[in-house]
């Protein structure tokens, strides 16, 4: 079993999807996601853990959406799935391959299974 956070990230009415070079299972843009272990079970650590590698400085509105579970053919993975909305703050996307996008223009971009979950999450609740 895998545990990751997923983030939704949002400014101005877009989505921040970012192309993950290391990821060895989907090779395409995905929403961020990072892997937590198993003594990271506290959950201010998941927005200090993705604020940290995203580059998320300054105010955000940080809250938990919900866990979503996917079985892969190999694991088992459960998502926790938070969104940040960034207030007053920036985030560091030239570091990273990432892409701004609408909730239009991420049904455009291929998917991962989970990722169309949260895709559709999203969709719900605009």
């Amino acid at each position: 079993m895998k545990n990751k956070i997923c983030a939704i990230i949002k400014n101005k009415g877009k989505i921040l999807m970012v192309y993950d070079s290391s990821s060895t299972e989907f090779n395409q843009f995905q929403f961020p996601k990072i892997e937590i272990k198993e003594n990271e079970k506290e959950e201010f650590s998941f927005f200090s853990k993705m604020k940290e590698k995203y580059g998320v400085k300054g105010k955000t509105k940080d809250q938990i959406i919900c866990i979503i579970s996917h079985s892969y053919e190999e694991y088992e993975l459960i998502l926790h799935l938070i969104q940040i909305d960034l207030c007053d703050c920036t985030i560091n996307v030239n570091t990273l391959d990432a892409k701004w996008l609408s909730i239009n223009q991420i049904w455009k971009v291929p998917l991962a299974p989970t990722d169309v979950t949260v895709a559709q999450i999203i969709f719900e609740q605009n």
